[in-house]
């Protein structure tokens, strides 16, 4: 068979223990369990491409085309529950693009099996590891009957009632894995924040942890299991002379347990005389200057050390199992043979204050560590946090995520009275007390030995001061998603021109959040949007189409918005939103506006109020934005709203008969916009702005044009001069 294994793309998430500036620019890894699993299929005799759309930042469109051009009988994809929305998009596009069934594997298929598999999308999931179940599946593929013997697998009974088959609680060895499959991936492009050289690559040389950390999701996984030093040395035998590897981060929980095998390692590595330079995780408790020694003459150039605190109260209150001195006795150790130091520091933990986090950070100073990481403590899937999260609120936020029945949201922390605004600015400030230091900046760069590790660090250091402004925590905002009152009959109007990629995506996205709202799709494309829109519809009775004719050539956005309004009117809707069909307003903000449309009668999702911003817009597009929205505010005399043009809106029933949608003469998106919060305005609605974030384009091309900018500031002077 002809498999493609896709690695979609995932990105910064606001419940993400890390800053964005860290999760962007602090590892571009490759995808080593799909390269796994790459090498099981080929192991088995199928035919394989493994896809890093991540990696070469590559479009859904692209994306589409390589996997076209491979000719695929079956899909590919890994599911981790932070990306687990992102994915499944991605799953979507690439299913209804190929028309092939898909499979699935992953943490989050273990943790969720039966809300994984309640995807439509998702054809067949694997529960555990794959390397015995998958090539079992692949050769009872078709014949459904011997589906009940594949342990693990997770499908539907003649495509409906769903089957999730126990899976083995023996683990195979580890030394049972082919290699990952490199040859499958651009080996060129992966580095990591503190690599120096080229080619760059991760490895695995154990599983899980035998340790019990009470935020580490890894430690949930409940086994250890390592490989044979044979096994692990010619995996770096191959990626030196096959891939021009010259450096390795080992992404062990924690490397050096057993220090029998850890000598054996180095001793070997040493014989082998390879001119590799490595990276390890590690606990202090487990420095030993014998290893330590040896590792450093073996190539090791830097350890990552899990440290967490200097406060011991807060070490004993996560299970750490390990005091402060542990930690300078290593640190110390490490230097003491050349190798650096990277700390691993929280803040949030139970015990923290502004107090104890303020000490840690100037025990890290204090060691001179070479760098640090710091993040959040946040309740990752299956951790013990995790289960202290569940018993606190009674609810579990990462089921609702993978159900879609929530948003991407900060997650409470039973465990801390500190405020999720204290605990972010902490984290900051934390970053910028170690980081930015004139001393600190001056060693660092002595220490460079490459143009490219200069750019990661300076560009690191950039965004870390200029997302100073950035949060991802909401003044006043719940812990998830705000859900709609079910009582209240929503409509989301998207008036489409040519948008064809973007809509199918956008109406996915809502009924997977919103399956209670209705969506009309005012169509005057000529695209096939209407076509594929009409599809979707065949499946979901919530969705429709409806064609809008065009008189001019602009896109008609207003036409299309006031004619979808009377729609949706005439079905009997008691609440009716607006949104762009080009991807550029976020669904999971759904819930906030219609939320607030309990107090008022417009709710306009704002990118100018605190909270509030856009993502991707070119300095020219943001420029013109503020401008416009300042020319109408004064123009118009609107004193109470900041941002006249968001297309992002929710009105009540009553705003929008009061505002006479039979009297407006717009045409055009941008000037029907005006004339509609003008009406409003005048008309003495009550308007709320709540903040959302825009998100520039990713396909497609903007209907934006200096004929719109004209026209709509023409009908600005047309509305004060004129009346309404």
């Amino acid at each position: 068979m002809k498999i493609a294994l896709v690695h979609a793309p995932f990105h910064h998430r606001k419940f993400s223990e890390n800053l964005k500036a860290v999760d962007e620019e602090f590892t571009l890894a490759p995808p080593i369990i799909l390269a796994y699993v790459a090498a099981i299929l080929e192991k088995a005799g199928h035919s394989v491409i493994l896809v890093d759309a991540h990696a070469l930042r590559l479009t859904k469109a692209e994306t589409l085309a390589k996997v076209r051009a491979f000719g695929p009988d079956l899909l590919g994809f890994r599911l981790d529950t932070y990306s687990f929305q992102e994915t499944l998009e991605w799953i979507r596009y690439l299913k209804q693009g190929t028309g092939k069934p898909v499979m699935a594997g992953g943490i989050n298929f273990s943790i969720y099996p039966r809300e994984t598999i309640g995807h439509r999308e998702i054809d067949y999931g694997f529960i555990g590891e794959a390397v015995e179940s998958l090539p079992l599946f692949l050769e009872r593929y078709g014949d459904e009957a011997r589906y009940a013997q594949v342990p693990g697998l997770c499908w539907r009974y003649r495509g409906g009632e769903v089957v999730i088959n126990s899976a083995t609680e023996r683990l195979a060895a580890f030394d049972s894995y082919p290699f990952p499959a490199r040859h499958l991936l651009p080996n060129h492009v992966y580095h990591s924040f503190v690599s120096q050289v080229k080619n760059f690559t991760i490895m695995l040389t154990s599983t899980g942890c035998p340790y019990r950390c009470k935020f580490c999701a890894i430690a949930a996984l409940g086994h250890w299991r390592q490989r044979s030093v044979a096994s692990v040395i010619a995996e770096i035998e191959q990626c030196r002379l096959e891939f021009g590897v010259k450096e390795i981060d080992f992404f062990d929980a924690t490397f050096f347990v057993d220090k029998a095998w850890s000598l054996e390692f180095c001793r070997e590595l040493i014989t082998r005389d390879l001119g590799v330079k490595w990276t390890v995780r590690s606990r202090v408790d487990l420095a030993d200057e014998e290893v330590l020694a040896l590792a450093a003459r073996a190539g090791c150039r830097m350890i990552f050390w899990g440290i967490e605190s200097s406060s011991q109260e807060v070490l004993d209150h996560v299970s750490k199992q390990i005091t402060p001195g542990q930690v300078t006795r290593a640190v110390t150790l490490a230097r003491k043979f050349g190798i650096k130091s990277l700390g691993f520091l929280m803040v949030g933990n139970p015990g923290d204050t502004e107090q104890s986090i303020a000490r840690t950070v100037n025990f890290a100073k204090e060691l001179d560590l070479d760098y640090v990481q710091i993040c959040r403590a946040i309740p990752k899937p299956a951790t013990e946090f995790h289960k202290e999260l569940v018993r606190c609120t009674g609810t579990d936020y990462w089921k609702d995520f993978v159900t879609l029945k929530a948003g991407e949201e900060r997650i409470r922390m039973p465990w801390t009275e500190m405020p999720q605004e204290e605990v972010e600015r902490l984290l900051k400030r934390s970053y910028y007390s170690f980081y930015f230091r004139p001393g600190y900046i001056l060693k660092t760069l002595r220490g460079v030995k490459s143009f490219g590790e200069l750019t990661r660090y300076a560009r690191a250091g950039f965004k870390m001061l200029f997302n100073h402004l950035h949060t991802d925590v909401r003044a006043g905002a719940a812990p998830t998603a705000l859900r709609p009152a079910a009582a209240r009959k929503v409509y989301v109007v998207i008036p489409a021109y040519n948008e064809r990629e973007n809509v199918l995506e956008l109406v996915g996205k809502i009924n997977g959040l919103y399956p209670d709202f209705n969506v009309l799709v005012m169509d005057s494309s000529q695209d096939g949007t209407r076509e594929e829109i009409a599809k979707l519809a065949g499946l979901h009775p919530n969705v429709e189409v409806s064609y809008v004719g065009k008189t001019s050539p602009g896109n008609e956005r207003g036409s299309a918005m006031k004619e979808g309004f009377r729609l949706a009117l005439a079905k009997g809707a008691d609440l009716v939103v607006e949104m762009d069909a080009d991807l550029s307003h976020n669904p999971a903000d759904l819930g906030a506006l219609v939320a607030n449309s309990e107090d008022y009668d417009v709710v306009i999702g704002s990118r100018y109020v605190a909270f509030g911003g856009a993502v991707g817009r070119s300095f020219f597009r943001a420029f013109i934005g503020q401008m416009a929205n300042l020319y109408v505010r004064y123009s118009l005399g609107i004193k109470d709203v900041r941002d006249c043009t968001s297309g992002y809106r929710c009105f009540r029933r009553g705003a929008l008969e009061r505002i006479g949608l039979e009297y407006m003469r717009s045409v055009e998106g941008t000037e029907a916009l005006i004339e509609m919060l003008y009406r409003g305005v005048r008309s003495g609605l009550r308007i709320k702005e709540v903040p959302i974030t825009y998100l520039e384009r990713k396909c497609g091309s903007s209907k934006f044009t200096l004929a719109t900018i004209t026209r709509s500031l023409s009908r600005v002077w047309e509305l004060k001069w004129g009346g309404v």
